[in-house]
């Protein structure tokens, strides 16, 4: 059987590398902690209601986007920085960030419907 220590200091989160040619190199993205990602859920939902969904590839990007050892690149200070930056490679990376958090929630149902054009794993 597993310890309390072997559990909590497993590397259980996992984390795929997704070209991003126009920076130059490979951005991870990684699983997020369950809290983390209702936290997003639910401030979807309410920035859904409120009609103002315009950061929330960015804020998911911020959430996951990592490096290969699964550290952050990002802070929640930089959601408004990266939503600035190229749109098609922030919806990418927002769809592998959807995908590897295996978001089947309404809200990652919702914001993967609104990703069109955004090559899926399932697209060669």
């Amino acid at each position: 059987m597993l310890s309390r220590e072997e559990i909590l200091a497993a590397d259980d989160l996992p984390r795929e590398p997704v070209p991003v040619p126009e920076w130059g190199g490979d951005i991870w993205v990684s699983m997020v902690p369950a809290g983390d990602m209702q936290a997003y859920a639910r401030w979807y939902g309410e920035a859904k209601e409120a009609g103002d969904t315009s950061q929330s590839e960015a804020r998911i990007v911020v959430m996951c986007a990592c490096d290969r050892a699964g550290a952050a690149l990002f802070d929640p200070d930089d959601v408004p920085a990266v939503a600035a930056k190229n749109p098609e490679v922030i919806r990418r990376l927002a769809a592998a960030a959807l995908r590897v958090n295996d978001a089947t929630d309404k809200a990652g149902e919702e914001l993967e419907g609104n990703l069109d054009g955004v090559p899926s794993a399932d697209s060669s």
